[in-house]
């Protein structure tokens, strides 16, 4: 061991060129794991804090209904000791102001306590949160939304009357956290205590209210564990159980969206870290053969050989690490605070340490296992070979080569598992990317086959740059892999990050969303409506009917017996498609889509209906809500509308953009089916300044004062304020790919100039000129970087639509000018990057060939 740690030192310091590359090389790409791995878990805490603010607590139960003694006892009897408890009513009431003028609303009836996280921010009195004693418990005191000091011409100090009590408006709310359960509320809130709840005498026999018992766990209690217990003790289906993390609504699929998108950055940046090192280290090890061979002359044993270059390949990596652990620990936090003032999204970032310890081994054993092939030829030395004119070994079998790659393929899945946090989404990666890299060795061989026949009558210069290619054949492949992998890599974050902002709408400008709601419009104020509301230059818009239905059967089976076959679900994204099984839902009809709307597959439903037929109604189901109900094309639902039970047959399934704020639904009815049903109906209006919009409202409060508006603007602000967290989120993170990409690409042209720099010499002594020389050059690494790149894209293109199948809800869209980008820039940067490191070459005197290494 002391001659192998003696001989591994000696090799650093006689080759410091490339030891000082591999060790810069290897910091950076380990500096992009350690930066997104801690800027993900900076990210989830985030995450998980912004859910229990949604909620207001740990995890809730929730029912439109009393929940009994009994129930309550089961639920108290699994939760662990010091879990705190608070109740909360709601439920939508008519209130009226001062002068009469009434409106629906929201009402919120809380203990002391409420909410556990969060706080509700008020005009006068600022944030308010659980801990705080208030006057509103003490006395009949509510806090409004602002927009019903407008709709009910009431303000501060005046009474509010609900039900058969009067409350004193004390305070507006700016915003407010907890019970969260919607995406949008339908009316505008109001918060009284429950203290004065049953005075209002609103809650009585057939009140459909929501009971909420919210909960706060102790900080070392498991809430799967806990949460399932609870599922498992509540026996009636009507009783849901809600954890924080499944309360998000109004950004849990966004969320859930960028943080499977950061699990996959930190695998593309895991990978890119080891790529360019592999490469580098591959052509390093057949360089120094022949010193190998000297010493196996003198004596030495091949393991000590062997162990000579592990131990090497140990200290590069641990220099490597140790320097990029401290700047990930010095710039994070000081990144972070820099950028506090410049960014959407409030971060408190700073090195996750359990990435120090994965870090040295990325560096250490990554380095092992991926000099593994190359290792393998010193152990296939001959020392004869020292006196033949080409010191390298025979190159390994393509068994051989794939059976001492199987070690390194098997840690980097081990490592994919270990770094996702869905299973599902490491093998799905990992898959990609082994099936890539066969497909890619595959083309490779054919391409230089054909290579070989299609240029022997080209020009000098094109039959130079070929012939490189095709006697280099073990290099030009393994560079055409790894570049066409770490173009393939390049390519498919910024194709996500595309792909996700099409979805969250990061391009939709506030503007675009809806400024007011209207709902409840009779269908005889319709017609009077709209012809209002044109009249002030304030058209109505996206004008939709609204049907109360309720589910009889799904599949021909009752709909009590369908929910009980799934009651002991286990598994999250099971308790997720629960969240969607509720008998009485929300549907409309409508001839066209909007632009919120895409059918993912089959077709659109027909736009006449002959009732006379025996055939059932069509219907377009919402994707989520299809996968909660197991339902596809063909299947048949039976719905009550008013009394009247109607067949349903699913021809189509959509994607919803939710983020839209268009009137959209789980279900859509063909046209000609519901048109005679009892109905209301919504709409939107756009493009209102705060005056205009407090103008419309007072015109419609006195013409149309039964009609319903909600001011979503405030919503809207909320969800635009997520998207431009994760927008930024998305940059950042496709950004780093970019540049560790960049660091990849020049890594493998710089090393394979060099590795042609004895077949530059001996063209020059052939008689070649300088402009010959350079010529091939560019030829050849714009050959390579070309085919690669194009087939990089491509790949990545297919990858990334495969992760939206199976990974992000279908969320997929091509840009073309990314990947057209990525051709060019890669292809540009091959040839100025070789035509860089080769300068020096060029330039020197064809002498030095017989000059040794």
């Amino acid at each position: 061991m002391g001659f192998a740690f003696r001989n591994a030192w000696r090799e650093i310091r006689n080759n410091r060129p490339f030891c000082i590359f591999y060790i810069v090389n290897l910091t950076l790409g380990l500096i992009g794991f350690i930066s997104v791995d801690s800027f993900k878990q900076t990210l989830d805490q985030k995450v998980e804090a912004e859910s229990k603010e949604l909620l207001g607590a740990d995890l809730a139960i929730r029912a439109r209904r009393e929940i009994t003694s009994e129930e309550l006892a089961s639920v108290r009897n699994v939760l662990p000791s010091n879990t705190k408890e608070i109740e909360a009513v709601d439920f939508f009431s008519m209130a009226a102001g001062p002068t009469g003028s009434s409106r629906l609303v929201k009402i919120i009836a809380f203990d002391q306590g409420f909410p556990f996280y969060g706080k509700i921010e008020t005009k006068l009195r600022g944030p308010i949160t659980g801990d705080e004693k208030n006057l509103i418990h003490e006395r009949p005191f509510v806090w409004i939304y602002p927009e019903l000091r407008g709709q009910l011409n009431i303000d501060l100090g005046e009474e509010l009357k609900i039900g058969e009590t009067k409350f004193i408006v004390s305070d507006l709310i700016k915003e407010e956290t907890g019970l969260s359960f919607q995406p949008a509320e339908l009316a505008p809130k109001v918060f009284i205590s429950k203290k004065f709840l049953e005075k209002t005498k609103l809650l009585t026999t057939g009140n459909t209210a929501f009971r909420n018992h919210l909960f706060k766990l102790p900080l070392d209690a498991d809430l799967e564990k806990t949460t399932n217990a609870i599922t498992a003790a509540l026996l009636s289906p009507e009783v849901r159980v809600y954890s924080h993390q499944r309360v998000g609504n109004r950004a849990g699929r966004l969320l859930r969206y960028l943080s499977d998108f950061l699990g996959l950055v930190s695998l593309v940046a895991l990978f890119l870290a080891t790529l360019g090192i592999g490469y580098l280290y591959q052509g390093f090890v057949n360089n120094r053969i022949k010193d190998v061979a000297i010493l196996v002359c003198l004596g030495a044993k091949k393991a000590n050989a062997l162990r000579t270059y592990l131990i090497q390949l140990s200290i590069l990596g641990i220099a490597a690490a140790i320097p990029a652990i401290v700047i990930c620990l010095i710039s994070i936090p000081l990144l972070s605070q820099a950028l506090s003032g410049f960014i959407p999204i409030e971060l408190d970032a700073s090195l996750h340490f359990p990435s120090i310890p994965l870090a040295f081994g990325v560096a250490i054993f990554g380095g092992w296992f991926l000099a593994l092939p190359s290792l393998h030829k010193i152990r296939q030395l001959h020392p004869a070979e020292l006196f033949q004119e080409s010191a390298n070994p025979s190159p390994l079998s393509s068994k051989s080569s794939l059976l001492f790659a199987l070690p390194g393929i098997f840690a980097f899945w081990g490592l994919c598992l270990l770094q996702s946090d869905s299973s599902k989404l490491a093998n799905i990666f990992f898959l990609s990317l082994l099936v890539s890299i066969i497909v890619l060795y595959g083309i490779g061989h054919c391409g230089l086959w054909l290579l070989d026949r299609f240029f022997r009558k080209s020009s000098l210069n094109v039959r130079l740059a070929a012939r490189s290619l095709t006697r280099n054949k073990n290099s030009t492949i393994t560079g055409f892999l790894t570049l066409g992998l770490g173009v393939l890599l390049l390519n498919l974050i910024p194709q996500f990050q595309y792909s996700l902002e099409q979805e969250i709408g990061s391009n939709t400008a506030e503007s675009k969303l809806p400024k007011l709601f209207l709902f409840d419009i009779q269908e005889d104020q319709l017609e009077e409506l709209k012809q209002t509301l044109q009249n002030s230059k304030k058209p109505l818009q996206n004008i939709t009917p609204w049907i109360r239905g309720k589910l009889i059967e799904v599949k021909g089976e009752k709909y009590e017996n369908f929910v009980k076959q799934d009651r002991d679900f286990q598994n999250p994204g099971e308790q997720r498609r629960n969240n969607f099984r509720n008998r009485g839902f929300n549907l409309s009809y409508r001839n066209h889509l909007l632009t919120s709307e895409e059918i993912l597959r089959g077709r659109m439903v027909t736009m006449n209906y002959d009732a006379n037929s025996s055939r059932p109604a069509e219907i377009s189901i919402e994707q989520k809500y299809a996968e909660s109900l197991d339902l596809d094309l063909g299947d048949q639902i039976k719905i009550e509308v008013s009394g009247v039970e109607i067949v349903a047959e699913v021809v189509n399934v959509r994607r919803v953009k939710w983020t839209s704020f268009q009137p959209n639904f789980f279900v859509q009815m063909q046209p000609g089916v519901l048109e005679g049903a009892p109905k209301t109906f919504i709409g939107t209006l756009h493009n209102l300044d705060p005056d205009e919009k407090n103008a419309v409202q007072d015109l419609l409060v006195q013409k149309f004062p039964t009609i319903s508006i909600l001011d979503v603007e405030r919503t809207g602000r909320k969800i635009l304020e997520i998207v431009s967290q994760m927008t930024w989120a998305l940059q950042i993170m496709a950004l780093l790919s970019i540049l560790a990409g960049v660091i990849v690409l020049y890594s493998l042209a710089r090393e394979k100039a060099r590795r042609q720099k004895r077949d530059i010499n001996l063209l020059k002594i052939l008689g070649a000129s300088f402009d010959d020389l350079r010529m091939q050059v560019r030829i050849e690494f714009g050959l390579l970087g070309l085919s690669a790149s194009v087939l990089g894209v491509t790949f990545s293109s297919i990858v990334s639509f495969i992760f939206a199948e199976y990974i992000f809800d279908k969320v997929w869209a091509f840009q073309l000018s990314l990947p057209i980008g990525i051709i060019v820039g890669v292809v540009t940067l091959s040839i100025l990057t070789a035509e860089w490191a080769t300068k020096k070459v060029l330039m020197e005197k064809p002498l030095s060939i017989l000059q040794g290494n």
